[in-house]
């Protein structure tokens, strides 16, 4: 008989591959043009919005470490990396990519930080997270 994967197994699949999504172990070839990244980022902003929706609006049936890995993962998109291989330069501005993507990240941890949902556990670990970020920003800054 075949083992059939358990809840836990599936959300962190299904986390793993929205991380290697968004977070690509490799760069994209070459320079990406505006409207190439534009497509890109609209594809991860969808992504964020799938962990929104999928994950964190029912974390009373997640387990914990599941909630604390997604909010992880918004955590981490939402800071912008410098020098991303996005960037682009359009005449003297650089625009640094990824600002769509980053923002939804940040949208969705004030929300789940600031909307309590049965126990508040996501509540509680979208705040240590949106105050780490802002130490790591502080201390860049």
């Amino acid at each position: 008989a075949e083992a059939v994967p358990s809840d836990m197994d599936i959300y962190t699949s299904v986390l793993q591959i929205c991380e290697d999504f968004l977070f690509p172990a490799s760069d994209p070839p070459g320079v990406l043009s505006v409207d190439e990244r534009l497509k890109y980022e609209e594809k991860d902003v969808k992504v964020v919005h799938l962990v929104r929706d999928e994950i964190l609006s029912h974390t009373n049936q997640c387990p914990p470490r599941v909630v604390s890995s997604a909010i992880e993962l918004l955590n981490r998109g939402s800071v912008l990396s410098q020098g991303s291989a996005l960037d682009v330069s359009v005449g003297e501005f650089n625009l640094l990519g990824r600002e769509q993507m980053a923002r939804a990240c940040f949208e969705t941890l004030l929300n789940c930080s600031v909307l309590v949902q049965g126990t508040g556990r996501s509540a509680s670990v979208a705040l240590e997270s949106l105050v780490r970020r802002c130490c790591t920003v502080l201390k860049k800054f």
